[in-house]
């Protein structure tokens, strides 16, 4: 199983926190990018022009509302 497949499973999973960084890897490989950060909240926009505001916990965590959100975002989970 590849790494993106892996993390692909890890938040379908809708874990409680994941690490900002899995969060930020997952984004970028479904085509997003990190556009700038305010404070603690991160802004990702995709290719189309739609943007994702992401606040971390403690600097370190995202929740799983922002999980759930994503998926959305991504056709990966039902709306």
């Amino acid at each position: 199983m590849s790494k993106k497949e892996k993390l692909l499973q890890k938040m379908l999973a809708k874990p409680p926190e994941i690490a900002f960084g899995e969060f930020e890897s997952f984004m970028e490989m479904h085509g997003w990018v990190k556009d700038r950060q305010k404070g603690s909240h991160a802004i990702f926009i995709s290719q189309a022009g739609e943007m994702l505001t992401v606040p971390q916990k403690h600097g370190k965590l995202v929740r799983r509302t922002y999980i759930i959100l994503a998926l959305k975002q991504l056709g990966l989970e039902s709306k």
